[in-house]
């Protein structure tokens, strides 16, 4: 199966495989809440799910099911199995 990463995302190569993980478009992720004093427009305990375009390099591009769109840290979101 081949995984396709967000386009515009930083090089994933040496990543660790939960990290590369949340980089997948259509990813499902859990919004753990903000790690600085800009949050997004998400709020703690939204489910997500990564876009196929990344905006924001080290980000992660992502959007709720109500189509609100903005770009969280890694560490801020868990992987939804």
């Amino acid at each position: 199966m081949t995984r396709r990463y967000q386009r515009g995302a930083r090089d994933l190569a040496d990543e660790p495989r939960q990290v590369r993980k949340k980089y997948e478009v259509g990813a499902r992720l859990r919004y753990l809440g903000p790690s600085d004093d800009v949050p997004p427009l998400f709020t703690t305990g939204d489910e997500l799910i990564v876009c196929s375009r990344n905006r924001g390099g080290d980000g992660i591009s992502a959007r709720r099911a109500d189509g609100v769109r903005d770009m969280v840290w890694p560490w801020e979101v868990g992987v939804l199995v």
